[in-house]
């Protein structure tokens, strides 16, 4: 098993790999793109001709695509997953998540009302992102396993939600023996809209994944042509729980 951004697994089942959502745990887009108020950038619009930093490791389909759609050009510089270019000016915006690198810009020193934030979901582009993917040979032996993982992981993220302090503690713990470096505030930060990105819409169960969103997702990814062909909702998509 494997998470996955929705974008990443279409990808690689594009590719061949023959892969399956067993759960859709974020239900809303968490990429935003963030300026220093003093540019004037406020729109994706008002990107036209600049600079934006956008990372190497990939999970760039949703942004491309939202200044690509939006008759925009603009310059790409590939970065790590460094905030420093952004800090010292070096690019006019930044592509971040807003439960990580968002706040670790205002960590650094630069207030939240210095900052402008375009929110690639007010644009229309509200993909879902961390899914579990397994492959389906592993589905088909597995099936009961799979069912208690899932169960599990559900229950796992709402006793985070119901016992925020704890969680915390526990993260704060493990990095510390892992000689991560953190600080408590960035992580609580990073919980709490990560719960909000897996906060479902009303009528939409928990680690559902919606025909819409799937729809919405395949759809923008043929346009970019980031894949070639239409993959089908009932093939891709295999609950274990919540039919």
């Amino acid at each position: 098993m494997i998470s996955l951004f929705l974008v990443t697994a279409l990808n690689a089942s594009d590719n061949g790999l023959d892969m399956v959502n067993i759960c859709q745990l974020s239900q809303k887009c968490g990429l935003l793109f963030v300026t220093k108020k003093a540019s004037g950038i406020e729109t994706i619009t008002d990107l036209e001709g600049k600079k934006i930093g956008i990372w190497e490791s990939g999970f760039d389909e949703v942004p491309k695509s939202a200044v690509r759609d939006n008759n925009t050009n603009v310059e790409w510089v590939p970065i790590l997953s460094t905030i420093n270019l952004f800090l010292i000016g070096g690019i006019d915006a930044m592509t971040v998540m807003w439960y990580n690198e968002y706040d670790a810009i205002i960590n650094a020193g630069i207030n939240e009302d210095e900052l402008n934030t375009i929110f690639l979901a007010d644009y229309g582009y509200n993909i879902p992102e961390d899914g579990i993917y397994c492959l389906r040979e592993t589905i088909e032996n597995n099936n009961e396993d799979l069912e208690k993982f899932v169960r599990g992981t559900l229950r796992g993220w709402e006793y985070a939600r119901q016992h925020r302090k704890e969680t915390v503690d526990t993260v704060m713990s493990l990095m510390k023996a892992a000689h991560v470096p953190t600080n408590r505030a960035h992580q609580s930060w990073m919980l709490d809209r990560v719960l909000e990105l897996f906060s479902s819409d009303e009528g939409v169960k928990s680690g559902h994944l919606t025909v819409e969103s799937f729809e919405q997702t395949q759809e923008l990814l043929l346009n970019g042509r980031y894949i070639r062909r239409e993959i089908p909702y009932t093939e891709f998509y295999i609950p274990l729980i919540n039919k």
